[in-house]
Protein backbone atom coordinates (compact mmCIF):
# COMPACT_ATOMS: atom_id res chain seq x y z
CA UNK A 1 0.00 0.00 0.00
CA UNK A 2 1.64 3.40 -0.86
CA UNK A 3 1.82 5.85 1.40
CA UNK A 4 -0.17 8.77 -0.79
CA UNK A 5 -3.14 6.07 -0.65
CA UNK A 6 -3.05 5.85 3.15
CA UNK A 7 -2.93 9.51 4.14
CA UNK A 8 -5.12 10.76 1.21
CA UNK A 9 -8.42 10.16 3.60
CA UNK A 10 -6.59 12.63 6.29
CA UNK A 11 -5.66 15.27 3.31
CA UNK A 12 -9.48 14.93 2.10
CA UNK A 13 -10.70 15.25 5.54
CA UNK A 14 -8.40 18.30 6.46
CA UNK A 15 -9.18 20.40 3.26
CA UNK A 16 -13.31 19.29 4.12
CA UNK A 17 -12.40 21.16 7.41
CA UNK A 18 -10.89 24.26 6.01
CA UNK A 19 -13.67 24.86 3.51
CA UNK A 20 -16.19 24.56 6.17
CA UNK A 21 -13.78 26.65 8.76
CA UNK A 22 -13.85 29.01 5.71
CA UNK A 23 -17.67 28.88 4.75
CA UNK A 24 -18.13 29.63 8.83
CA UNK A 25 -16.04 32.54 8.98
CA UNK A 26 -17.28 34.39 6.05
CA UNK A 27 -21.08 33.93 7.51
CA UNK A 28 -19.56 35.33 10.63
CA UNK A 29 -18.09 38.27 8.70
CA UNK A 30 -21.76 38.55 6.51
CA UNK A 31 -23.64 38.73 10.08
CA UNK A 32 -21.25 41.40 11.42
CA UNK A 33 -21.79 43.36 8.31
CA UNK A 34 -25.40 43.19 9.02
CA UNK A 35 -25.23 43.86 12.15
CA UNK A 36 -23.12 46.68 12.39
CA UNK A 37 -24.81 47.82 9.13
CA UNK A 38 -28.38 48.35 10.82
CA UNK A 39 -26.85 49.22 14.55
CA UNK A 40 -24.73 51.90 12.50
CA UNK A 41 -27.69 53.11 10.43
CA UNK A 42 -30.05 53.11 13.65
CA UNK A 43 -27.19 55.38 15.62
CA UNK A 44 -27.14 57.68 12.48
CA UNK A 45 -30.84 57.95 12.49
CA UNK A 46 -31.16 58.83 16.12
CA UNK A 47 -28.53 61.71 16.36
CA UNK A 48 -30.42 63.52 12.80
CA UNK A 49 -33.38 62.80 14.29
CA UNK A 50 -32.55 64.18 17.58
CA UNK A 51 -31.00 67.13 15.56
CA UNK A 52 -34.12 67.77 13.38
CA UNK A 53 -36.56 67.47 16.12
CA UNK A 54 -34.35 69.92 18.51
CA UNK A 55 -34.05 72.29 15.35
CA UNK A 56 -38.10 72.33 15.03
CA UNK A 57 -38.79 72.59 19.33
CA UNK A 58 -36.52 75.53 18.96
CA UNK A 59 -38.24 77.00 15.63
CA UNK A 60 -41.46 76.29 17.25
CA UNK A 61 -41.15 77.44 20.56
CA UNK A 62 -39.09 81.10 19.31
CA UNK A 63 -42.00 81.27 16.66
CA UNK A 64 -44.61 80.55 19.23
CA UNK A 65 -43.22 83.46 21.60
CA UNK A 66 -42.65 85.75 18.91
CA UNK A 67 -46.60 84.77 17.81
CA UNK A 68 -47.39 85.38 21.29
CA UNK A 69 -45.58 88.40 21.60
CA UNK A 70 -46.82 90.24 18.49
CA UNK A 71 -49.98 88.53 18.22
CA UNK A 72 -49.98 87.16 14.64
CA UNK A 73 -47.41 89.40 13.44
CA UNK A 74 -45.18 88.75 10.78
CA UNK A 75 -42.35 87.49 12.85
CA UNK A 76 -44.49 84.16 13.89
CA UNK A 77 -45.47 83.63 10.38
CA UNK A 78 -41.82 83.52 9.35
CA UNK A 79 -41.24 80.93 12.39
CA UNK A 80 -44.04 78.58 11.21
CA UNK A 81 -43.35 78.73 7.69
CA UNK A 82 -39.02 77.54 9.03
CA UNK A 83 -40.14 75.02 11.49
CA UNK A 84 -42.40 73.73 8.84
CA UNK A 85 -39.77 73.26 6.50
CA UNK A 86 -37.69 71.80 9.05
CA UNK A 87 -40.62 69.10 9.65
CA UNK A 88 -40.99 68.00 5.58
CA UNK A 89 -36.93 67.70 6.21
CA UNK A 90 -37.67 65.18 9.17
CA UNK A 91 -40.58 63.57 7.45
CA UNK A 92 -38.18 63.10 4.68
CA UNK A 93 -35.26 61.58 6.50
CA UNK A 94 -37.97 59.50 8.58
CA UNK A 95 -39.00 57.73 5.27
CA UNK A 96 -35.74 57.71 3.27
CA UNK A 97 -33.72 56.27 6.38
CA UNK A 98 -33.27 52.80 5.28
CA UNK A 99 -32.14 53.81 1.87
CA UNK A 100 -30.00 56.99 3.00
CA UNK A 101 -28.36 54.75 6.38
CA UNK A 102 -28.50 50.87 5.78
CA UNK A 103 -27.88 50.62 2.37
CA UNK A 104 -25.02 52.99 2.72
CA UNK A 105 -23.30 51.14 5.51
CA UNK A 106 -24.29 47.77 4.20
CA UNK A 107 -21.76 48.73 1.36
CA UNK A 108 -18.86 50.15 3.03
CA UNK A 109 -18.92 47.10 5.73
CA UNK A 110 -19.01 44.88 2.98
CA UNK A 111 -16.39 46.26 0.94
CA UNK A 112 -13.87 46.84 4.63
CA UNK A 113 -14.87 42.54 5.30
CA UNK A 114 -14.34 41.37 1.72
CA UNK A 115 -12.04 43.51 -0.12
CA UNK A 116 -10.80 41.00 -2.64
CA UNK A 117 -13.61 39.22 -3.16
CA UNK A 118 -15.89 39.37 -5.95
CA UNK A 119 -18.76 39.99 -3.35
CA UNK A 120 -20.84 43.16 -4.32
CA UNK A 121 -23.27 43.67 -1.20
CA UNK A 122 -24.99 47.05 -1.72
CA UNK A 123 -28.21 47.10 0.20
CA UNK A 124 -30.34 44.69 2.72
CA UNK A 125 -31.96 42.23 0.08
CA UNK A 126 -28.25 41.69 -1.22
CA UNK A 127 -27.02 41.03 2.31
CA UNK A 128 -29.76 38.52 2.84
CA UNK A 129 -29.24 36.67 -0.18
CA UNK A 130 -25.60 36.64 0.16
CA UNK A 131 -26.20 35.00 3.82
CA UNK A 132 -28.34 32.45 2.32
CA UNK A 133 -25.90 31.60 -0.06
CA UNK A 134 -23.47 31.17 2.41
CA UNK A 135 -25.55 29.14 4.70
CA UNK A 136 -25.68 26.86 1.89
CA UNK A 137 -22.26 26.83 1.12
CA UNK A 138 -21.69 25.74 4.64
CA UNK A 139 -24.24 23.17 4.91
CA UNK A 140 -22.36 21.74 1.58
CA UNK A 141 -19.42 21.59 3.47
CA UNK A 142 -20.62 19.67 6.55
CA UNK A 143 -21.72 17.04 4.19
CA UNK A 144 -18.16 17.25 2.38
CA UNK A 145 -16.59 17.01 5.91
CA UNK A 146 -19.30 14.65 7.00
CA UNK A 147 -18.03 12.14 4.00
CA UNK A 148 -14.60 12.56 4.51
CA UNK A 149 -14.40 12.06 8.28
CA UNK A 150 -16.76 8.65 7.05
CA UNK A 151 -13.95 7.43 4.80
CA UNK A 152 -11.24 8.09 7.59
CA UNK A 153 -13.14 6.27 9.97
CA UNK A 154 -14.02 3.63 7.29
CA UNK A 155 -10.18 3.18 6.24
CA UNK A 156 -8.49 3.25 9.29
CA UNK A 157 -10.87 0.87 10.75
CA UNK A 158 -10.73 -1.79 8.05
CA UNK A 159 -10.10 -4.92 9.55
CA UNK A 160 -7.30 -5.57 6.20
CA UNK A 161 -5.46 -2.30 7.36
CA UNK A 162 -6.06 -3.00 11.40
CA UNK A 163 -4.63 -6.36 10.81
CA UNK A 164 -1.66 -5.05 8.83
CA UNK A 165 -1.06 -2.69 11.59
CA UNK A 166 -0.77 -5.28 14.36
CA UNK A 167 1.45 -7.46 12.25
CA UNK A 168 3.59 -4.90 11.99
CA UNK A 169 3.34 -3.61 15.44
CA UNK A 170 4.01 -7.56 16.43
CA UNK A 171 6.96 -7.80 13.86
CA UNK A 172 8.47 -4.38 15.38
CA UNK A 173 8.24 -5.49 18.99
CA UNK A 174 9.85 -8.88 18.27
CA UNK A 175 12.40 -7.31 16.54
CA UNK A 176 12.88 -5.40 19.08
CA UNK A 177 13.01 -8.22 21.55
CA UNK A 178 15.46 -9.96 18.86
CA UNK A 179 18.05 -6.86 19.28
CA UNK A 180 17.86 -7.11 23.49
CA UNK A 181 18.79 -10.97 23.36
CA UNK A 182 21.67 -10.74 20.93
CA UNK A 183 23.27 -7.39 22.86
CA UNK A 184 23.10 -9.85 25.97
CA UNK A 185 24.54 -12.86 24.22
CA UNK A 186 27.22 -10.19 22.38
CA UNK A 187 28.25 -9.36 26.13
Amino acid sequence: MSDSAFTRPVENLASDARGYAGAQFDSVKLRSVKVLSEGTGTVFWFAIMLILVSILLLTLSFALVMWFGEKMGSYALGGFIVAGIIAVLLVIVLLLRKVLFKGTFISTFSKAFFPQSDLKVRNQNELEKAILRNEVNISRQEVRMNRSFGEVKQFYVNPRFAMDGISALVGWIASFFDKKDSAKDGK
